[in-house]
């Protein structure tokens, strides 16, 4: 995943660092794309042309130890690194743990932006477990009085949320926790 806010500098280096062959993105970044010199092939989700080229399915079963996901680390200490991420290590995190059931009756809120590994545990915990997924913009996340009543209006009942945020959404409205059964 690759944040459209980020530097053209660093969307470069990580089309060059990853090597990767296709860019999955929309119509409105496509200039974006082509400025940061993505040499592969453009698909853009929101125009149905995009499907009409090849429509078979990968071939399955996947490979528990194939790559998933490349996650590139921040790069405040040198160059960004990319971490990549097993579907055996996202199902590790998500399905059967020591630390966490997740069930059809559970509400996970996303809060972390979908570039860093937070957004995996949101995303597969509730896609893999059949619970829904809240998504706010960022916007939200940045509103405490915003974010709380998301949090108690979609009855959140799983939430992974960094120190510093928890401790303003409890100084603000620690009843907007209520619904909470899990924080991480």
């Amino acid at each position: 995943p690759i944040d459209p806010e980020h530097p053209i500098q660093r969307m470069q280096h990580f089309f060059r660092d990853s090597g990767a062959k296709v860019l999955l993105t929309q119509r409105k970044l496509k200039a974006l794309a082509e400025e940061a010199e993505f040499k592969g092939v453009i698909v853009l989700a929101d125009e149905e042309e995009s499907y009409h080229a090849d429509a078979r399915n990968l071939a399955l079963p996947l490979d528990s130890a194939a790559m998933a996901n490349l996650t590139y680390t921040s790069g405040t200490t040198g160059t960004p690194k990319g971490n990549i991420v097993t579907h055996a290590n996202i199902l590790r995190t998500v399905k059967g743990t020591n630390y966490l059931s997740i069930t059809e009756q559970d509400t996970i809120l996303g809060l972390s932006n979908y570039v860093f590994d937070a957004f995996m545990f949101d995303m597969f915990g509730s896609l893999l477990n059949g619970a829904k997924l809240v998504l706010i913009p960022k916007e939200t996340v940045l509103d405490m009085a915003r974010l709380s009543r998301v949090i108690e209006r979609e009855n959140i009942s799983i939430l992974m949320i960094t120190t510093a945020l928890f401790h303003l959404l409890v100084d603000l409205n620690p009843a907007c926790l209520s619904t909470l059964r899990k924080i991480m």
